[in-house]
């Protein structure tokens, strides 16, 4: 993970400086976020005891986000099956 984090922190580096000569806005915004991108990946390479415990927390997160979306689409597929059975009982009552 450590070394995925630097190696993608770096490559965006290089993209924000190519930004930076092109002109482009809030270059120093990407370039904060990248330097603090690669020493994060450093950290999790030289610490292994922080590398479980980000996995154990992004793997938490992960679940609370799956929880979330399914709770989502109960309460749509919950809705559009009372919308369903009132249309349903309107044709029944007309005697389709």
């Amino acid at each position: 993970l450590g070394i995925w984090i630097v190696a993608s922190g770096t490559l965006l580096l290089v993209r924000t400086f190519r930004a930076r000569k092109e002109g482009g806005a809030y270059w120093a915004n990407w370039l904060v976020l990248n330097v603090l991108l690669v020493l994060l990946g450093l950290w999790l390479i030289f610490d292994s005891t922080g590398t479980l415990i980000s996995l154990t927390w992004l793997l938490g997160l992960v679940m609370f986000a799956f929880g979330l979306l399914v709770l989502l689409i109960a309460f749509r597929l919950r809705s559009s099956n009372i919308a369903i059975r009132k249309a349903a009982e309107k044709l029944a009552s007309r005697g389709m």
